[in-house]
């Protein structure tokens, strides 16, 4: 009989080629990750300031026409809600930026 034809042999076979399979996709997934992140970090700085701007702008807005103009059919807690949602879309991107850093 070959040794090459023993079932150990094939079982080795197998182990080490999953072994190099799993460790590809590692470096793969880690190399991916860096990649999102990097992305993810250039655009920070112009996200941060768009989306904080924003949320203060829907809050004054919102605060000039309940208070000052007194509008009737303003849509104040829509604004308001808005506003809010702009935190929170930056407060995930902050997560997600951190859940993928390196």
């Amino acid at each position: 009989m070959n040794a090459m034809n023993t079932p150990t042999t094939h079982a080795a076979f197998w182990r080490t080629s999953s072994r190099v399979s799993q460790g590809t996709l590692a470096i793969a997934l880690h190399a991916t990750r860096l990649t999102v992140f990097a992305v993810l970090a250039v655009f920070e700085p112009i996200l941060r300031v768009t989306l904080s701007l924003l949320a203060i702008l829907l809050i004054g807005v919102s605060l000039f026409n309940r208070y000052v103009v007194h509008a009737p059919h303003f849509l104040f807690w829509l604004m308001m809600g808005l506003a809010a949602g702009c935190g929170v879309i930056l407060i995930l991107y902050y997560r997600l930026m951190r859940i993928l850093a390196p």
